[in-house]
């Protein structure tokens, strides 16, 4: 891993990621949102978490494809999805 790297996250590796200010598996927020993220997967949700070597998880970005869309978007490339929402 260089300084930073970009995780992606789904349903079995996310409660090893730290988000929204909360550290992984310390706080009742922690596992509320961790329990949301994992039912929004399944619609499309994609939850990369930014991390860094020296301070651990420093951000996040969160998006939506939905499913019906992805393959679509995924072969013509980013300009398609506006045509696929």
């Amino acid at each position: 891993m260089g300084e930073y790297e970009v995780v992606d996250t789904d349903a079995g590796n996310i409660d090893a990621c730290s988000f929204c200010g909360y550290k992984a598996g310390r706080s009742e927020g922690h596992r509320r949102k961790t329990e949301w993220l994992r039912d929004r997967y399944g619609e499309g949700l994609q939850f990369k978490v930014i991390r860094s070597r020296k301070s651990g998880d420093i951000g996040m970005i969160e998006y939506a494809v939905p499913p019906e869309n992805s393959v679509h978007v995924a072969r013509k490339g980013p300009a398609a999805m506006s045509d696929a929402l």
